[in-house]
């Protein structure tokens, strides 16, 4: 016989029954992952690193960078940043849907 803690339900004098189990305040959802958003994921997370590893490469391996030099980095730097925020925006729109 469970215990009295363990019912998630208790008699009423009218015979009827009363629920006393509270509702989750975390419900479980799911999200959907279409072939769509893995394209779109998948081509901006290989960007990300493209640009990343191009960025690191010329700041490694170039001893005496020119300007250009400094603003191809410099501009690898911001396009990686623009598409790390990309794939927060990614995920964070499929958490809400």
């Amino acid at each position: 016989m469970p215990s009295d803690s363990s019912r998630a339900s208790e008699a009423q004098p009218g015979g009827g029954v009363a629920d006393t189990r509270q509702a989750d305040p975390f419900p479980v959802t799911t999200a959907t992952v279409t072939t769509h958003f893995k394209m779109i994921f998948i081509s901006v997370l290989l960007l990300e690193v493209a640009l990343l590893l191009a960025m690191n490469g010329m700041a490694i391996f170039v001893h005496d960078p020119t300007e250009v030099v400094k603003n191809s980095i410099s501009t690898c730097s911001t396009l990686a940043t623009a598409g790390f925020g990309a794939i927060c925006g990614l995920i964070g729109g499929k958490a809400i849907n």
